[in-house]
């Protein structure tokens, strides 16, 4: 906690799989653009179902997008439809938010949930 959640942003880009490291860049702009004011936000204007830590958050969203980045880049078993996953670059926006709302935004109790969706899109318009 006392080196913030920068530094674990920066090593999670550092273990990203080849063919998502042209996408850096794009996960850092997200990460900076979204956690801090999100956790900013959770812990000043809603309610946790329990205490959480921000460092523990921030692990849990790298932990679902390392799950979502496993999944893109499984093969096709055999048996299995022919589908395209698009291109890396064409996933990361959708499966950053994705986390997101399921890491931060899923700490907070029922009636937080609509008050951090409305914080998500103005967020997003805003950037």
């Amino acid at each position: 906690s006392a080196l913030g959640v920068k530094v674990l942003c920066s090593s999670w880009i550092e273990r990203l799989p080849a063919p998502f490291k042209p996408s850096a860049d794009k996960f850092e702009k997200l990460f900076d653009a979204f956690v801090d004011s999100t956790l900013l936000y959770l812990r000043r204007n809603l309610v946790e179902i329990c205490p959480t830590v921000d460092n523990c958050l921030v692990r849990g969203l790298f932990k679902i997008l390392d799950a979502q980045i496993a999944l893109y880049l499984k093969p096709n078993e055999e048996g299995d439809e022919d589908t395209d996953k698009g291109k890396p670059e064409e996933v990361v926006n959708g499966s950053f938010i994705y986390a997101l709302i399921w890491s931060i935004g899923a700490s907070c109790d029922h009636n937080g949930r609509p008050k951090f969706d409305k914080f998500i899109r103005e967020t997003a318009q805003e950037k």
